[in-house]
């Protein structure tokens, strides 16, 4: 869900990992696999112990929290970035 925010904002998380299969890959839903590998690669989500990623399992608060805060992070380093680019962009045209 947080891979499709993404997309339709036009972000694209960072990749700061090579990530790794998890071991229960093959119990994923087919058009999740690239937006797991993707939050996995940017550092936003790791599994769970034993390398597995229990997609049918629902997430705990302090899952969710150990997610959310790196999420945010990258968002808000992505608008920042794009709102200092946008600001020196429309300066330079206007003047």
């Amino acid at each position: 869900m947080l891979a499709k925010y993404a997309m339709v904002m036009g972000l694209e998380a960072p990749a700061i990992s090579t990530g790794v299969a998890f071991a229960d890959a093959e119990s994923m839903a087919t058009y999740a696999k690239d937006a797991v590998a993707a939050m996995q690669k940017a550092g936003i989500i790791g599994g769970k112990p034993g390398g597995v990623f229990d997609p049918k399992a629902g997430a705990t608060r302090s899952e969710v929290s150990t997610f959310a805060f790196p999420y945010s992070v990258c968002l808000m380093g992505w608008f920042t970035i794009r709102a200092e680019f946008d600001l020196r962009s429309s300066l330079k045209h206007t003047g």
